[in-house]
């Protein structure tokens, strides 16, 4: 791995061929210990108010949008931080299901297309410490709340959903299953013939009355139970949710890590490719991965230090001949390990000893 300091909060992480597996524990470990919190999307959205100034229109890809709005818990209103020791690989589990969901829209290299054509199709992740954000929340009133699982794959789970086409809703069935009971005695609206009916007959309710019992039980749940713990975010918690729409406009990361340019002209064959699988359909979409480096990724770390002037931008490239380093978990394994994980916690880890070790947070 080669670190370079490009200029003052710009840092450009080069990764090796080869990784060294037995460090990445050791890392993510590290990570999880200095309280980094991780945001991750595509630059449309984390970029989005610089976008539009420069005068682009952009639309924005909401995963799983009137889900999060049916408990009370969707994007804008609501920010989404990951924490513990898998935060930046869930991060990039999210960019690439962004990515996968356009191209399962037929809209990949179509939506956003301006943007797109001079600044690429690139994923980012915002990097927060714990012992930073939280204080600066308090102080301004802000809501948040932890939780030790997302509650809409909860909500999912208390529907009734086929976890045999949906095996990674099985990390949720403990959690899921402690909602229902504090729902059962606190939830005064609580209705168990409605709990657990099935996708489609839970989807036949949201339909008929535009919401579930289930969805009004995780509703009342998080505004009653996780709002009101004595301590908001427990050593358990695997996410903090911020309920502040302004949250858009004033956070400033300590961190904010840019891949590179994921996909080349969708004519072009590069000899690397990535594939994005609709399990449901049982189809398979293939699109051709960008090799080499068109200064996109670089115009992009300079709008992030406009748009982020107090942060430190690392830029993560790979090697020449190497497809572009794309800042995803293209495995599609939500808390794991994989290459890309493994080099953003090295470089991660690297850069910020280096500027803790000299007190300089730049």
């Amino acid at each position: 791995m080669k670190i370079i300091k490009l200029s003052d909060g710009l840092f450009e992480v080069t990764a090796s061929r080869i990784v060294d597996a037995d460090r990445i524990h050791d890392d993510l470990s590290f990570l999880h210990r200095a309280g980094m919190l991780t945001f991750g999307d595509l630059t449309t959205r984390i970029l989005h108010d610089e976008f539009t100034r420069l005068g682009y229109e952009i639309q924005l890809t909401d995963l799983c949008f009137e889900d999060d709005l049916s408990i009370g818990l969707q994007m804008p209103e609501t920010w989404y931080l990951n924490c513990g020791l898998y935060a930046p690989s869930i991060s990039m589990y999210f960019n690439f299901l962004n990515l996968k969901e356009m191209a399962k829209e037929e809209v990949l290299y179509t939506r956003n297309a301006l943007v797109c054509n001079d600044f690429g199709h690139i994923a980012a992740i915002e990097i927060y410490i714990q012992d930073e954000l939280l204080p600066s929340l308090d102080a301004a009133n802000k809501r948040y709340f932890g939780t030790p699982r997302t509650l809409t794959e909860c909500m999912r789970v208390l529907e009734g959903w086929d976890m045999e086409r949906l095996p990674r809703l099985g990390r949720y069935v403990t959690y899921a299953d402690f909602i229902q009971l504090w729902c059962s005695i606190n939830f005064p609206d609580y209705k168990s013939g409605e709990w657990r009916l099935g996708k489609e007959a839970s989807r036949k309710l949201l339909r008929q009355s535009g919401t579930t019992n289930v969805r009004e039980g995780i509703k009342f749940f998080w505004q009653h139970y996780l709002e009101a713990r004595s301590e908001k975010v427990a050593l358990e918690d695997l996410e903090i949710d911020i309920l502040d729409p302004s949250f858009q406009e004033f956070r400033q990361p300590r961190y904010v890590l840019v891949g590179e340019d994921i996909f080349a002209d969708e004519w072009l064959d590069t000899g690397h490719e990535m594939v994005f699988r609709s399990f449901s359909e049982s189809k398979i979409l293939r699109y051709p991965r960008l090799v080499v480096s068109n200064g996109k990724q670089l115009k992009t770390a300079k709008l992030m230090q406009k748009r982020f002037p107090s942060s430190t931008v690392i830029m993560f490239k790979n090697p020449s001949t190497m497809p572009s380093f794309t800042m995803t978990k293209y495995d599609e394994v939500k808390e794991g390990v994989s290459r890309e994980v493994a080099v953003v916690a090295s470089g991660l880890r690297h850069i910020h000893k280096m500027l803790e070790g000299r007190n300089d947070k730049r």
